[in-house]
């Protein structure tokens, strides 16, 4: 099993993103694979500075603001 031999366990099994987060997140992308992508990653990285476990709805408001921020 691939995620075995990367010794991965459990980590895949995990829910990253809270359920009111995911909504958001699909809201604001209008279902665009490329910024769930784009908009994900940059929460991710976000929640992961701040020492979350989970991408809370706050943190993909954040990410959205921050990724179109950049854009204008």
């Amino acid at each position: 099993d691939l995620v075995r031999s990367r010794g991965l366990g459990d980590v895949y099994k995990r829910q990253l993103f809270a359920g009111d987060a995911l909504t958001v997140l699909h809201d604001a992308t209008r279902g665009s694979l490329r910024e769930i992508d784009r908009i994900a990653t940059s929460a991710l990285r976000e929640a992961t500075r701040l020492d979350k476990k989970k991408v809370e709805r706050d943190t993909i408001t954040w990410a959205t603001g921050n990724i179109v921020g950049h854009e204008e």
